[in-house]
């Protein structure tokens, strides 16, 4: 059987149309399954799969979320602890895990990618915030993020289904006034000082932002974590780099500094806000290591 997490909100009401396509199919072809409707509230979906899905996981082939990156993130972290297998049909805004483990985002061949049930495992991201399949990241990407959250312009554009057109208006509002800072940041034991930083970005794939490639050499299967760390003291060579990063070609700029590591802790001058594939998760510091072959994935 295949238990599906469906959020009928996600990709400003994508999610909703993606789930009704994905149920007429799933009665026509007789497939086994059951299905959970996910709920604003913060901690349902968790308890759910805790209470619900866990205790009868000899039964279930896969959970399969209907989506974006925020109710797989909440899916993951159940999920890691356990050998059942995470599917995912997308249907978010950003989408950065399915492009990272090429799942196609139409649904019909998302579909036919999980009745196969071809089983592998990926790396997850785990920190002191929980567990996350994509990037962690420090500063300015963070802070635009928390403001999106509480400013009342994401709800208003969600009704007009231009919930990211959002971040973009936030970001370039918060570029004006956002004051990089001092960070320290030890990488399995070597310990760099870095000042004017904007942003850190550690990944465990490449793309983030919905498909911005932060970090073009990351993979998660390769039992390391990339690092990029973007800092300056002009906002217009900065302005010409956010630019270059669309395109994945920032990392030829003298403002970014690319790594990798295993483990990795990082502090700064002054608090800085923290994100997880998308979820703001609180300020600095923070600690990162690789969980190898942390989660089945169909």
């Amino acid at each position: 059987m295949f238990y599906f997490i469906v959020n009928p909100t996600s990709g400003d009401g994508l999610g909703k149309n993606v789930w009704e396509e994905v149920r007429k199919r799933l009665e026509k072809e007789q497939v086994s399954y059951n299905y959970y409707v996910t709920e604003p509230q913060k901690g349902k979906l968790e308890k759910h799969l805790w209470n619900t899905v866990l205790k009868e996981d000899m039964y279930i082939s896969a959970v399969v979320v209907v989506g974006g990156d925020g109710t797989i993130n909440e899916t993951i972290n159940i999920l890691q602890a356990t050998s059942i297998p995470i599917g995912v049909i997308p249907a978010g805004t950003g989408n950065d895990f399915a492009r990272a483990n090429n799942i196609p985002n139409d649904c019909a061949l998302a579909l036919d990618r999980i009745l196969q049930v071809n089983t592998g495992t990926i790396d997850l991201l785990h920190s002191n915030f929980g567990h996350f399949g994509n990037v962690i990241g420090v500063g300015f990407d963070a802070q635009v993020a928390e403001l999106t959250n509480r400013s009342r312009l994401k709800h208003y554009m969600n009704k007009w289904k231009l919930g990211k057109h959002s971040y973009i208006i936030n970001a370039l509002r918060l570029f004006l006034t956002y004051k990089p800072s001092t960070v320290k940041i030890n990488i399995d034991g070597s310990v760099k000082i870095i000042d004017d930083v904007w942003l850190i970005a550690v990944a465990n794939s490449q793309f983030y932002g919905g498909g911005l490639k932060i970090c073009p050499s990351a993979r998660n299967s390769d039992g390391k974590l990339d690092i990029c760390i973007i800092s300056s003291k002009t906002k217009l060579k900065l302005l010409k780099l956010f630019y270059k990063v669309f395109m994945g070609s920032h990392i030829f700029e003298k403002e970014v500094m690319l790594l990798q590591g295993i483990n990795i802790s990082i502090s700064s001058d002054v608090r800085l806000h923290i994100q997880g594939d998308g979820e703001v998760l609180g300020e600095t510091p923070i600690t990162i290591s690789v969980k190898k072959n942390a989660l089945f994935i169909i």
